[in-house]
């Protein structure tokens, strides 16, 4: 499909729901890196891309949103990493009126905050993240320091005030420690290719496996990017990875009925 406009994404989309293998093809590199990243179109609000329906296929009723201040939210920009576990906070209250088992899945920062939010009074029946960190100041520091080399730790002090003075102390909530307490089942993907937030340094997965509680299972994948382990590059869902995801929530669906 030439063209990731409104109609020529809506057009992708009908195809893809028919069975077809589609690539949407843009002319400006940023828009298209735009919508690989987000999932959605900003022409078409509310119609996410494969990820969501993959869970609006499978029967669930699905509460997806936009981080304050990107997409269609309401506010100038982020605050900061710590925004997502509020935002998520903001999301569950309003789902917890459905009187339905509530399963998070989120992604990157989305990831990080579903697990962070566990830490609050949230009857979260199971979530999922995928290639999510662990503290938001653990991340910005690791990226500080591959940017800028050593020099990047005179700048910790003030980014740790000013996360402070934003975020109070939901500034720097280890989402490991939250999901760890909780007790609540929590499966943590990350890709072992992933060069946004390395396995191995500041990732969700690498907590997880230092807090080795029985209610986390931490699953790191071979070849596979930050995005890689959900989607392929033409927006397929990666159906191994997901496979697993529908068995997760499913098992914790019976633990919770029974």
């Amino acid at each position: 499909m030439v063209g990731r406009g409104g109609w020529g994404t809506a057009l992708a989309l009908l195809l893809v729901e028919n069975g077809h293998d589609v690539t949407l093809w843009s002319h400006r590199p940023e828009k298209a890196e735009e919508l690989r990243r987000t999932r959605e179109n900003p022409m078409l609000k509310g119609v996410t891309l494969p990820e969501t329906m993959h869970f609006v296929d499978s029967g669930y009723s699905v509460l997806a949103y936009d981080a304050t201040g990107t997409g269609a939210s309401g506010g100038s920009g982020t605050r900061g990493l710590a925004q997502s576990a509020r935002d998520l906070d903001a999301a569950l209250t309003r789902a917890e009126q459905e009187d339905l088992p509530i399963l998070l899945f989120g992604h990157s920062w989305g990831g990080y905050a579903a697990a962070a939010v566990l830490g609050g009074s949230h009857d979260v029946t199971a979530s999922v993240c995928a290639a999510g960190f662990d503290t938001p100041l653990g991340l910005m520091r690791q990226t500080a320091r591959r940017w800028c080399g050593p020099v990047a730790e005179l700048g910790v002090p003030f980014l740790w005030l000013d996360q402070q003075l934003r975020f109070g102390t939901a500034a720097n909530v280890s989402g490991a420690e939250a999901a760890a307490a909780s007790g609540t089942p929590v499966l943590v993907l990350h890709g072992a290719d992933d060069d946004t937030i390395p396995a191995d340094g500041s990732s969700l997965l690498a907590a997880c496996q230092k807090e080795n509680e029985p209610n986390i299972r931490t699953v790191l994948l071979p070849g596979e990017t930050h995005t890689s382990l959900l989607h392929d590059a033409q927006g397929q869902c990666n159906e191994a990875v997901f496979a697993q995801i529908d068995a997760f929530y499913a098992a914790a669906l019976a633990d919770g009925a029974g």
